[in-house]
């Protein structure tokens, strides 16, 4: 039988988290004490902010958010609500159809995050 974070044992789907803040690091360990933990991949405007996040959690990298766009089965912006449009905006043109955006905001409506990605 395998122990919670074996790493014979996967996560069951690939998640990556846009920003390096307090919301970021919150799920980054929240993760961690799942079963089967996942590999996170971050982006963050600031790649030195997103260091700590990472050194603390060994499931952790650093991605490029074109990458996290096109790898990533979900995607947690965890930004000031006021990046998203920009945010979005980059990663549009890379974003695999079938990826799960997930809003940590009420300040931006699910209609305007729709309007700014392909195929909603």
């Amino acid at each position: 039988m395998t122990q919670p974070g074996d790493s014979s044992e996967t996560f069951p789907c690939a998640i990556g988290i846009a920003g390096a803040g307090a919301m970021a690091r919150m799920f980054v360990r929240a993760f961690a004490h799942v079963a089967v933990p996942p590999r996170i991949q971050l982006w963050a405007r600031n790649a030195s902010a997103a260091q700590p996040v990472v050194r603390d959690n060994g499931r952790s990298e650093i991605m490029p958010l074109t990458m996290l766009a096109q790898a990533m089965e979900i995607v947690i912006l965890a930004t000031p609500a006021i990046a998203y449009r920009e945010i979005l905006e980059w990663m549009a043109p890379a974003l695999n159809p079938q990826t799960i955006i997930v809003s940590l905001s009420n300040a931006m409506a699910i209609e305007e995050i729709e309007d700014l990605l392909p195929n909603p």
